[in-house]
């Protein structure tokens, strides 16, 4: 309350209140309640587009002369250029921002009160397939870039944490990462579940030892690799591996990584956590796809099984059903039911008891059937 009635007081005798100087104390507020460097440089960015856009066409750069029409016409300037998502955003941290000055009586009434919003269109991204994946990696000829490729597709970070990512941000004893800066400034662990790419990171590692850049991957610079230079390199190999045209970005190992955990059988909440959502109806909504196979397996699987050892044993015209339980992870994994269906196998996550056959047969975690 104290720092809100210093701005106020700050302005109280200036006619003019400059957006520029509007957004240095909106950027000094969001860092004091410890929002990330990345949100804050991605709101500031997105606002003096807007401040930029003002003095193209000669608008007045007073915030309290900023009207709704001259924000919803920048925004349609943006509709070629931007998707929906993008553009969004832009009107997000405007709000952030307006919301701010409202708040802070800079300004009387909130123009983005008044603002539409872009429709969105709820599209899949796409999302590689493990062997896409491999060959997205025989392509890349560089050891390093093969690497930084297999560890985002392998922990799922987003860019922007993977770029962050610091040599001690690793730690080999427990086979995790720590990510230090993840959206929202939020800390978590996610493990490394590949034990030969753990060899190779050490082995990276090590040869770098007298290394001065903190950065875990750098560029051929010496410098920590950027988010454009880590998409420039993924676009090259995927059109070497013949996906040009696939739609996949950096992003799409994030996905791949998420939907492959889910496949095989990690639980939604350790899933979410290993992602830094902090909503688990996230990982339902964009990853939902994974489990359309296993509900058709359910269907498929309409048969009379029993136990045989490890095995569940399914009459002659049913699916091959084999109930698998890694015991060699330290990870969270709970038994995982894998049906043959169409050629190939799906997994089927084994929470408690799992209905295989609607109303005729259950399995428990111990894979006795009932």
């Amino acid at each position: 309350m104290v720092e809100n009635l210093e701005i106020v007081k700050a302005y109280e005798d200036e006619e003019i209140v400059q957006l520029g100087k509007v957004l240095d104390d909106f950027c000094a507020d969001m860092g004091r309640r410890e929002k990330s460097e990345a949100t804050i440089e991605a709101y500031a960015r997105d606002i003096r587009q807007f401040i930029k856009y003002l003095e193209s066409e000669g608008h007045s750069l007073d915030i309290k002369s900023v009207a709704a029409e001259t924000i919803e016409r920048w925004d349609l300037g943006n509709a070629g250029k931007l998707k929906p998502a993008s553009r969004n955003r832009k009107m997000a941290s405007l709000a952030s921002f307006f919301d701010f000055a409202r708040k802070r009586r800079l300004i009387a009434e909130d123009p983005m009160d008044l603002v539409e919003r872009a429709k969105e269109v709820d599209t899949e991204s796409p999302c590689p397939t493990p062997e896409e994946v491999q060959r997205i990696l025989d392509a890349e000829d560089n050891n390093d870039w093969r690497l930084a490729f297999q560890f985002l597709a392998e922990t799922g970070l987003r860019k922007s944490e993977f770029t962050a990512l610091d040599v001690s941000d690793l730690d080999f004893d427990k086979a995790e990462v720590i990510v230090r800066h993840g959206k929202g400034g939020k800390r978590r662990v996610v493990p490394i579940l590949n034990r030969e790419m753990l060899d190779a990171l050490r082995e990276y590692v090590t040869g770098r030892a007298d290394d001065e850049c903190s950065a875990l991957f750098k560029a051929s610079s010496g410098k920590r690799v950027t988010g454009s230079a880590v998409w420039e390199r993924l676009k090259r190999a995927a059109k070497k591996a013949g996906l040009e045209g696939s739609g996949f970005t950096v992003h799409s190992l994030r996905h791949y990584f998420l939907t492959q955990k889910l496949n095989e059988g990690y639980q939604i909440h350790v899933v979410q956590r290993w992602a830094g959502h902090a909503d688990p109806s996230m990982i339902l909504k964009t990853y939902a796809h994974v489990h359309e196979d296993a509900e058709n397996s359910k269907v498929a699987a309409r048969v009379d099984i029993y136990h045989e050892g490890d095995r569940v044993i399914p009459s002659a015209n049913s699916a091959d059903v084999i109930l698998v339980s890694d015991a060699n992870t330290t990870a969270p994994m709970p038994a995982v039911l894998h049906v043959q269906l169409n050629g190939r196998m799906v997994a089927l996550p084994v929470l408690g008891t799992i209905l295989v056959v609607a109303g005729e047969c259950t399995i428990d975690t111990q894979g006795h059937a009932t």
